[in-house]
């Protein structure tokens, strides 16, 4: 295998890396890779109570920089702040304290087997799950504020016994110290009034973050929806009470509607949450930093004359913004990118989405004038029916091309990091991943398996029928026989499309599409389909 060859090698090795769907990254390279937006501001917002999204939407990776702030004894001020990652603001970042009020990470919080025992031993007492929710962030305040001041918190904990003993000798079994939380409660309560005055007077917020919600209940939806429901709910009461003691509370969407359809007060609930939604622009920002965050491919995007951006030494490069593309995207020759790849370029380039993607892939999908751009094939293939795209499917795509290219070594020896056929390959099995995803999260996703070897546009009352039968193995998912309910679902979560093709004299036909992202994976055809750029 000769240099070139030797070297490309590395950079598909490290672009896998980058983007692997099963990341394990230490909190210092999660800062390098975390993309700041200003979109954030929003979820930041001390008003916001819940943030929602689609699994893959980043809900998590934000998640883990508030809890990396958690884990510096709650203060922001111990990782710094760069100027460029803040936005003006009456909410000033640097006076804040984190706390992270569940997540199945670590051992800090009881687990879903254990609570999923909790709640069968007496699973009509929503009381419980209430004592459970307010007695474990009472337990947490509790452990917060000794560590912040012990000998002048210890008077006011001493008379909160038996609840503060037991729960600190037991915190991992709420069915120790949950009934003594409700002999207590005026007692509990009259501790976090006192943590809202005294944050009031320093004029800080203390947030309680809460995240991977969905892993509570072992695939009990019931015991899910109500613990759920019960935070929620304990959390908008608190809302009112306190302006200084806020949370946090990651949710996948489906999560969200599920509950709120059930919810006595779901106008006010929608008024304290947020939604997170990418756009085209920031996913290319989210692979271009991470780019920047190896240092082969690093050293690539350098040589061939990329800028960096902003550096920072904790943080790493941040990177520019990435229009689709600039007018001195001059179209470059593979002998360019050979060059680039092995010295370095001394012409700074601009940086677009279209060439980003024709220094790593090729201008287009192809040769050929009717062959799509990259940078426009990548979204266009990567939406769901209600054009929304999530990061996680961005880099699933890169992570399995990278893959594929790797498998056809040295055989493919193209000028650049991919070629099309390998993100063509890395487009279905993002797909495949992608329905995988789905089907854990919902059942009747798996129905989408009957429609296996159809050819679209079908007629929506065909693809009802079939989605009336049971999923090919057998589980019941709630909705028996009625396709017409599955149907629905499917749309809402933008599995499905329907298009109106009109006809003369006669009414409209509903044809049935299906976006690549999920048909690829499903093996199911479009007549007469032809790739989109």
């Amino acid at each position: 295998m000769n240099e070139l060859l030797e070297q490309r090698e590395r950079y598909l090795w490290a672009l896998r890396d980058i983007t692997s769907p099963e990341e394990r990254s230490e909190p210092q390279e999660r800062r390098r890779r975390f993309l700041w937006l200003p979109e954030y501001r929003e979820a930041l917002d001390p008003r916001v109570l819940v943030v929602r999204g689609e699994r893959g939407a980043g809900k998590t990776a934000l998640f883990h920089v508030f809890s990396m702030f958690a884990s510096r004894e709650g203060r922001l001020e111990s990782v710094e702040v760069p100027a460029w990652m803040r936005w003006e603001s009456s909410f000033s970042l640097e006076k804040n304290r984190w706390l992270v009020g569940f997540s199945e990470e670590g051992t800090q919080h009881p687990s879903p087997l254990v609570l999923a025992t909790f709640y069968r031993e007496a699973p009509q007492d929503s009381e419980r799950l209430r004592h459970f929710w307010f007695g474990s962030l009472v337990g947490l305040l509790g452990e917060w504020s000794l560590g912040e001041d012990a000998e002048r918190k210890a008077a006011m904990w001493e008379k909160l016994s038996p609840f503060w003993e037991v729960w600190r000798a037991a915190r991992h079994a709420p069915s120790v110290w949950a009934p003594a939380v409700g002999a207590q409660v005026s007692l509990l309560l009259g501790v976090l009034d006192e943590i809202e005055q005294r944050l009031e007077r320093e004029g800080r917020y203390l947030f309680v973050v809460y995240d991977q919600l969905d892993r509570i209940g072992l695939g009990d939806a019931v015991m899910q929806k109500e613990s759920i429901k019960i935070l929620l709910q304990i959390w908008q009461s608190f809302s009112s009470r306190y302006k200084r003691l806020r949370a946090k509370i990651f949710l996948r969407e489906d999560l969200y509607q599920s509950v709120s359809r059930s919810y006595t007060d779901a106008g006010k609930l929608e008024s304290l949450s947020c939604s997170m939604r990418w756009s085209v622009e920031n996913l290319y920002r989210v692979l271009y930093r991470r780019m920047l965050a190896s240092e082969e491919l690093r050293g690539w995007l350098v040589a061939l004359g990329f800028p960096v951006g902003i550096e920072d030494p904790e943080w790493g490069a941040y990177p520019p913004s990435m229009p689709p593309e600039t007018e001195d995207d001059p179209q470059l020759s593979i002998p360019e990118v050979l060059e680039g790849a092995q010295g370095r370029s001394e012409k700074l380039r601009s940086v677009s989405q279209l060439s980003l993607m024709e220094a790593m892939v090729g201008r287009t999908m192809g040769a050929g004038v009717n062959k799509g751009y990259v940078h426009r094939w990548i979204p266009n293939h990567l939406s769901d029916a209600n054009k929304a795209i999530v990061p996680r499917s961005m880099l699933n795509l890169f992570y399995f091309a990278a893959s594929d290219a790797l498998k056809r070594m040295p055989r493919v020896q193209e000028g650049h990091l991919l070629h099309h056929t390998a993100l063509m390959e890395g487009l279905r099995e993002a797909s495949v991943y992608r329905m995988k995803e789905l089907q854990e999260e919902y059942l009747f996703v798996q129905r989408l398996g009957l429609l296996r070897g159809m050819t679209l546009f079908a007629a929506q009352e065909e693809v009802e029928q079939k989605l009336s039968g049971l999923p090919l193995d057998g589980k019941e998912d709630g909705y028996g026989s009625d396709g017409k309910r599955v149907f629905a679902e499917l749309e809402r979560l933008g599995i499905l499309k329907v298009r109106k093709e009109r006809r003369a004299g006669m009414p409209d036909e509903r044809r049935v599409d299906m976006p690549d992202l999920y048909r690829l994976g499903l093996e199911i055809k479009r007549r007469g389909g032809v790739a989109r750029g």
